[in-house]
């Protein structure tokens, strides 16, 4: 157990600056996390590198820009915004930086998708609803991997919350993703299994889980039943690329959110119930 607790920590420092850097954090933030924990620099390069391909410094600069091509292909937000948005303090840096990551300038980037802009007739799976949350915070896990790893996500979350007796049946549990299929790589696609404790008692630190904000915003929301992989796509494509064209919204920054009734480990794999809550604003 105390050889568990120990990769747990590991794990927890790792997550602390993946959440640093998505933040838009600078990397002194990092160097502080790693005194904070006795912890050199080098050390954490180095696992931050083994566990996702790239260092630190050039991790969140490849998310600054993938937040960029969304924000391009699914919106009409203007690219001086945009690039603003992601942390860029001129376009040009910006486009600069675009264009050496995707091979062409983000108004280029922009016209091969304005097909995803246009909107469809094809009729909705379920009424979309608007709904607010306030601030709350949660603790999860980070994954990476494609929509069809999720359901092997959960599970691996659910053994972690058993193991450190995380689970007391009465928690809300969300999926948090940052990226779209349609443009981020897939096995760079980051999923975090979520959940928010109603016992306070419950120290979910010590299994490795790290705290996460969700910001209070609205969210266009819409429920979807079946197996995950059979509809998750289409319950994104139906919500951003049909639905949002139609009205005076814009998608936001914020990752989106799945919500889940009931845990998705206690459902039957070809019929879970689930919550798609895009962010906008």
């Amino acid at each position: 157990m105390q050889k568990a607790k120990q990769a747990a920590i590991d794990e927890l420092i790792y997550l602390r600056a993946c959440r640093l850097l998505e933040a838009r954090g600078q990397l002194n933030c990092v160097r502080d996390l790693c005194a904070q924990h006795g912890l050199s620099v080098f050390a954490l390069n180095r696992q931050f590198k083994k566990m996702m391909g790239l260092t630190p410094r050039a991790w969140q600069r490849q998310c600054r820009l993938n937040e960029a091509a969304i924000l391009l292909a699914r919106t009409t937000m203007e690219v001086l915004h945009i690039a603003q948005s992601v942390g860029y303090e001129s376009q040009q840096s910006f486009s600069r930086a675009f264009t050496r990551a995707y091979g062409r300038p983000p108004q280029a980037y922009r016209r091969e998708f304005c097909p995803s802009l246009e909107a469809t007739t094809r009729p909705t799976a379920a009424p979309i609803t608007i709904k607010s949350l306030p601030n709350m915070q949660v603790w999860g896990q980070r994954y990476l991997g494609t929509y069809e790893d999720i359901p092997h996500h959960w599970q691996n979350f659910a053994e972690r919350l058993k193991q450190f007796k995380l689970d007391d049946g009465s928690a809300l549990y969300f999926g948090m993703t940052w990226d779209d299929p349609a443009i981020t790589p897939p096995s760079q696609i980051r999923y975090d299994c979520l959940f928010l404790p109603q016992n306070n008692a419950l120290n979910a630190s010590m299994a490795g889980l790290i705290a996460m904000p969700l910001t209070a915003g609205r969210y266009a929301c819409q429920d979807h039943h079946g197996a995950y992989i059979d509809v998750v796509a289409g319950a994104y494509t139906n919500l951003v690329r049909d639905w949002l064209p139609k009205t005076t919204w814009q998608l936001d920054l914020r990752p989106a959110l799945e919500w889940y009734a009931t845990p998705p480990w206690n459902q039957s794999p070809s019929d879970w119930a689930f919550e798609v809550m895009v962010p906008i604003a």
